[in-house]
C-alpha cells in the first residue's frame, strides 16, 4: 500500500479529530485574518544595500531629506491661489498638521512664492507635508491627516507615496469581499453544472475559502516578524481560491468514480492514493517555483514567494486532510441535492468525444492552440513594466484624483525627482568642486527623459547671476547718484577755492597799502576785491583748477561706491557665470 493510499486510510479513520482541528485553525483565523492589512507595508521596490537606498539614507542623515511625504492637493473653484482668503483657507487646513510631532515640515506656495505650487487656471494648489517617520509609520497616519487637513471652502485630496499603498491596502481588501459575493457565487453554479449536485459543489468552494482564511491569518502571524508587500492580500487570495478549488475538484471527481465500485473507506484511499498524489506533487512542483522568488532583494517580490509558498502549502495541507476527512463523512450524500440526472453519461459523451477527435488529429490540433496562444502572448510584446502607482487604483480613491490633478496640472516630474548623491573630495563648494558637479550634471542632463537638473552648481549658477545682478544695479543707482552730487559738488569746492584766493589776494593788497598808507581809506577794500576777482577766475581756468577738483571728487565718489557696493567675488563674472 502506497504511502498516500494509507494517508487516505488515516484520516477516513481520524475524520472527526482532523474536522474538529481545522475547526479550531478556522475560528482563530477568522479572528486574525482580517486585521493582515494593517500589517502590511507600502513600497518594497528597493532592495537592501542599493544605491538607491544608500542615496536615500544619505539624503537623510546628511541633507536632512524627510523620511517621507504627503502631497496634499487644494482646489478651490471660484478661488485664486495668490488671494488671501485662499491662503487663509489653506492655512487653516494645514494648521492642525504642523502640531503632530510626526510631520517636520509643511510647505505651501504661501512659503516660497514658487510658481511650480500654482496650477494653470490658479485656483490649484498644493503642500509638500516632510515626516521624521517611515514610510510604513507614515501610512499608519494618513487617515489621521485625512480627518484633520479638511476645508469648507476649499476641495483637499491627500495623495502621495503612503497615501496610495494604504488606498491599495484598502482596495484589496474592497477585492476580497467582492470575491466573496461575486465569484464564489460564480464558481458554485459552474462547479454545480460540472457535478450536477450541489453538496459536490460545494466542497471545492469549502475548501478554496479554508485555503485562503487559514492563508491569511498565517501571514498576519509571520508579517508581525517579517515584512510583507500590500500585494499579498490579492496574492493570497487568488491563489488560495484557485488551487484551493482546483485540487478539490480533482479530488471530488475522483471520490465520486471510486464510491461508484468501493466502499467509502476505500473510495477516500483510492482518491488520496491518486487524485491526492498528483495534488502533492502538484503543489511541490508549484511551491519549489515560488520559491525562486524568495531569493530577490526586492520585499516586494520576496513578499509574493513568501505569501505563494505559504498559501500552496496551507492548500496541499486541506487537501490531503481537511478534504479526505470531510469526503468520509459526507460519504454517498455527497451526490446529495441532485439538479440534473445522467450526469455520468453526459459528461462521459462530451469529454470522451472531444478527447478523440484531439487524438485522430493531433498535428491539427496542434498548430490551432498554437496559433491561439500566439496571439495571447503578442500584447506581453508591447507589456510595460513599471512600479505601481496611484494610477492603478480605481478613480474614486482620493489619492488617485489627487495625484490625477498633479499631473494634470503640475509639474508632475519636479514632485519626485531622482535624486544623485555624489562624493566630491575637494569640497562641493570649491573650484574644483564645482567644476566636478557641472561635469556630472552636464552628463545626467544628455540622458534621454531628462526634464531639468538642479545641483549645487546650478543653484550657484542662478545665485550667482543673482548676486551680479544684484550688485550691478546697486553700482548703477550708486553712480548716478553720484553723478548727480559731483556737479554740485565741483561748483562748491569751486566757489570755496576761488573765494579764498580772492581773500587771500586781497589780504596781500591791503597789507602792502596800510604799510605805505597807514590807513585805509572806506570802500578801499571793496574796490580791490572787484579788481582781484577776474584775475583769480582768469587765473583759474588757465591752470585748470575746475577740471582738477572735478577730477577729485570724482575719485573721492568713486572710492565711495566701492566702499559701499561689493566687488564680485573671485569666480564669478560680471555676466553673472561661475568661472572656477
Amino acid at each position: 500500500m502506497s504511502l498516500f493510499a494509507r494517508l487516505g486510510r488515516f484520516t477516513y479513520r481520524r475524520r472527526w479529530p482532523i474536522l474538529l482541528l481545522w475547526a479550531v485553525v478556522l475560528v482563530t483565523a477568522a479572528l486574525f485574518a482580517p486585521k493582515l492589512g494593517g500589517q502590511l507595508k507600502g513600497g518594497g521596490f528597493e532592495g537592501s544595500g542599493r544605491d538607491s537606498e544608500l542615496a536615500r539614507d544619505l539624503m537623510v542623515e546628511e541633507f536632512g531629506l524627510s523620511r517621507a511625504n504627503l502631497t496634499i492637493v487644494f482646489e478651490g473653484d471660484n478661488l485664486s491661489v495668490r488671494s488671501e482668503e485662499y491662503q487663509r483657507a489653506e492655512d487653516e487646513a494645514l494648521e492642525p498638521l504642523r502640531n503632530m510631532e510626526e510631520i517636520r515640515s509643511v510647505t505651501t506656495y504661501a512659503d516660497t512664492k514658487d510658481q511650480r505650487f500654482l496650477s494653470e487656471d490658479g485656483n490649484k494648489t498644493y503642500a509638500l507635508v516632510g515626516f521624521n517617520v517611515s514610510v510604513d509609520e507614515t501610512q499608519n497616519l494618513v487617515d489621521e491627516v485625512r480627518r484633520k487637513v479638511r476645508s469648507d471652502e476649499l476641495t483637499t485630496y491627500v495623495t502621495g507615496p503612503s497615501a496610495v499603498y494604504l488606498d491599495i491596502t484598502n482596495a484589496s481588501s474592497e477585492d476580497i469581499r467582492r470575491a466573496e459575493k461575486y465569484a464564489f457565487p460564480l464558481v458554485l453554479v459552474i462547479l454545480v453544472i460540472a457535478f450536477g449536485t450541489l453538496v459536490a459543489a460545494g466542497i471545492p468552494i469549502l475548501i478554496g475559502g479554508v485555503s485562503v482564511l487559514t492563508a491569511l491569518a498565517a501571514l498576519y502571524f509571520l508579517a508581525g516578524v517579517y515584512d510583507m508587500s500590500v500585494y499579498v492580500l490579492s496574492i493570497a487570495t487568488m491563489l488560495g481560491l484557485g488551487l484551493g478549488i482546483d485540487y478539490a475538484l480533482f479530488a471530488v471527481s475522483r471520490f465520486r468514480e471510486e464510491l461508484e465500485n468501493y466502499p467509502i473507506p476505500e473510495a477516500v484511499s483510492r482518491t488520496v492514493a491518486t487524485a491526492g498524489r498528483s495534488i502533492f506533487f502538484s503543489g511541490l512542483a508549484v511551491l519549489i517555483g515560488l520559491s525562486g522568488l524568495l531569493f530577490f532583494p526586492f520585499m516586494f517580490v520576496r513578499s509574493i514567494g513568501v505569501a505563494g509558498v505559504l498559501v500552496v502549502f496551507v492548500s496541499v495541507c486541506a487537501a490531503l486532510t481537511l478534504l479526505p476527512a470531510v469526503l468520509g463523512v459526507l460519504g454517498h450524500k455527497v451526490n446529495a441535492l441532485a439538479v440534473r440526472r445522467n450526469r455520468g453519461a453526459m459528461g462521459a459523451g462530451f469529454w470522451g468525444r472531444s478527447a478523440e477527435a484531439v487524438m485522430q488529429h493531433p498535428v491539427l490540433v496542434i498548430l490551432i492552440v498554437g496559433v491561439m496562444l500566439s496571439a495571447l502572448l503578442y500584447p506581453v510584446t508591447h507589456m510595460k513594466i513599471g512600479i505601481p502607482e496611484a494610477g492603478v487604483l480605481p478613480d474614486e480613491y482620493e489619492s488617485r484624483a489627487g495625484d490625477d490633478i498633479l499631473k494634470q496640472d503640475f509639474d508632475y516630474a519636479s514632485l519626485s525627482p531622482m535624486q544623485i548623491v555624489a562624493t566630491v573630495p575637494e569640497g562641493p563648494l570649491s573650484a574644483e568642486g564645482l567644476q566636478d558637479v557641472e561635469q556630472l550634471g552636464e552628463r545626467v542632463r544628455k540622458t534621454d527623459g531628462v526634464q531639468s537638473l538642479e545641483s549645487i552648481y546650478t543653484i550657484g549658477e542662478t545665485a550667482a547671476r543673482e548676486y551680479a545682478e544684484g550688485v550691478s544695479e546697486a553700482r548703477k543707482e550708486a553712480e548716478a547718484e553720484a553723478r548727480g552730487r559731483a556737479d554740485a559738488l565741483v561748483e562748491e569746492r569751486y566757489n570755496q577755492l576761488e573765494q579764498e584766493q580772492v581773500q587771500r589776494a586781497v589780504d596781500e593788497q591791503t597789507s602792502q597799502l596800510e604799510a605805505v598808507q597807514g590807513t585805509l581809506l572806506p570802500g578801499t577794500e571793496e574796490q580791490i576785491r572787484s579788481q582781484v576777482e577776474p584775475e583769480v577766475e582768469k587765473r583759474l581756468e588757465e591752470t585748470g583748477a575746475r577740471e582738477q577738483i572735478r577730477s577729485e571728487v570724482e575719485s573721492e565718489l568713486q572710492q565711495g561706491i566701492e566702499e559701499q557696493v561689493p566687488n564680485l567675488p573671485d569666480g564669478i563674472s560680471a555676466d553673472g557665470e561661475i568661472t572656477p
